[in-house]
């Protein structure tokens, strides 16, 4: 049981430098709904979608559907992933990726790199930004290793590293409950797989029962606030994210799997702005 992925691995650069932020998803998200609703699709930009007769336009519902809902989280199949530089102000310079999950994306992926060919508006003042470098790379999430116990890692540490803010809805922090970021890996790898509809059942229970056994060896977590423009709603949001490390040890024999499948998805809500990546090792 498997899934594909494309990913498309892009540099930009503007002429002069501007402000995009310490953390542009958001505003690359955004500049691509506008490239691509607007500047290439006549019946998107006028809000009259309804009157276009291809019904399998491949941009139709890019960022926008979310049919999906697993627990707390939302997905999408397409997200970006980019950095995120605390401080940062100006900048003449993107570096992102997106990708797409599912079979069938040759024609989203065709389009999206016609997008990207073009030019994006993007920071404070807008700046364009003109295509330096753009790759593609294809590969395959093998959803059955999700159905083997690894009894190599049924006693070690491991510590997972957040590099981009974790948003969720839950009111309790990762700082509070640190084991919430394991229920976030088993809720990610559900939520795609039934957002693809793939007729598969996630065998999450038996991770979330040995999350509970897990002894949090060390943590430093820390909140960020970010505030982002929402282009659907025209006004500011400010979203609450967590970054930072986590050690834990206990059982990981059925844990394992997720932390590599959801590893190449991020985890959390707002994943189509590039939050929740992460990187984990087994230090023992």
């Amino acid at each position: 049981m498997v899934f594909e992925t494309t990913t498309l691995t892009v540099e930009m650069k503007s002429k002069t430098p501007t402000n995009i932020g310490e953390f542009p998803g958001s505003s690359i998200r955004g500049a691509l709904i506008n490239a691509m609703f607007y500047r290439n699709c006549e019946s998107l930009r006028y809000g009259r979608c309804d009157i276009c007769n291809d019904a399998d336009c491949p941009l139709k519902h890019c960022f926008m559907n979310k049919p999906s809902n697993a627990g707390y989280l939302e997905t999408n199949p397409i997200f970006i992933s980019t950095d995120f530089v605390p401080g940062r102000n100006y900048s003449d310079t993107l570096n992102f990726s997106i990708t797409l999950c599912g079979s069938g994306n040759e024609a989203v992926v065709k389009e999206m790199k016609r997008v990207l060919e073009g030019w994006l508006m993007i920071g404070s003042p807008k700046k364009e930004f003109s295509l330096v470098n753009l790759t593609e790379s294809n590969a395959t999430i093998d959803l059955s290793m999700l159905d083997k116990e690894y009894p190599e890692y049924n006693s070690c540490k491991v510590r997972i590293k957040i590099s981009t803010p974790l948003i969720t809805n839950n009111k309790v922090s990762m700082e509070a409950s640190p084991t919430k970021l394991i229920k976030a890996l088993t809720t990610r790898v559900t939520a795609m797989v039934r957002t693809l509809g793939i007729e598969y059942h996630v065998p999450f229970e038996q991770a979330i029962s040995d999350m509970g056994s897990l002894e949090v060896i060390s943590k430093d977590i820390k909140r960020v606030d970010i505030q982002r423009k929402s282009t659907h709603h025209s006004k500011y949001q400010l979203l609450h994210g967590e970054i930072g490390e986590v050690e834990f040890s206990g059982d990981f024999s059925h844990i394992y799997p997720f932390l590599v499948i959801a590893s190449q998805l991020s985890i959390g809500k707002e994943c189509t702005m590039g939050f929740g990546q992460f990187s984990w090792e087994v230090l023992s």
